[in-house]
């Protein structure tokens, strides 16, 4: 008996996927320089490496998929440093400005073996995404729907074991980070 239930264990542990959703850290808007070029803030670096310390006591996505932005690309550095080693990192210029239906086909484009994936992006499309696969978790997490948060990571259980289709599986929020700082 012990052992059928460890087996049913093992088994639906591997039907799950973990998606990490990080906005960006704070990245004041500055009138001389391109939106694409923004630059983390102190408060931003602060933020980030709040993150860093999560990572360093949690497991580490497999892949991570961050726009090609300079804040994105600085979060990114500033979060994984001293961890990037035990992931696979990759820019891509479509999560920026990404829209909602371009996110969600650029997560479900991720191979199946991948079973732990972050996207590192913008608004409001990585808080929108949060909200529409957490609907039932809002009132325990209200930050979750919170747009003003910079480098929040809201971390999802997805009970599946295939990206696609993304939004058509139970999911449940694991955690949700992100440094007070107001």
């Amino acid at each position: 008996m012990i052992s059928l239930i460890l087996k049913y264990s093992y088994f639906l542990f591997y039907l799950m996927k973990k998606l990490f959703l990080l906005r960006h850290a704070d990245a004041p808007f500055n009138s001389s320089q391109s939106d694409f070029d923004r630059a983390l803030s102190k408060k931003g670096k602060e933020e980030c490496l709040y993150l860093n310390k999560y990572f360093l006591n949690n497991p580490v996505p497999e892949l991570i998929l961050c726009s090609n932005a300079i804040r994105t690309k600085q979060t990114a550095e500033i979060v994984l440093n001293n961890l990037s080693d035990k992931t696979n990192l990759i820019f891509k210029q479509e999560l920026y400005n990404s829209s909602i239906n371009n996110l969600i086909s650029i997560i479900e484009d991720t191979n199946d073996d991948i079973n732990t994936l972050m996207v590192i992006g913008h608004n409001p499309s990585i808080t929108l995404l949060s909200e529409i696969l957490s609907p039932t978790n809002k009132h325990v997490f209200p930050e979750v729907s919170d747009y003003a948060i910079t480098a929040k990571l809201v971390v999802l259980n997805i009970d599946t074991n295939n990206w696609f289709p993304l939004t058509n599986y139970q999911t449940s929020i694991l955690d949700l980070v992100f440094h007070k700082t107001y």
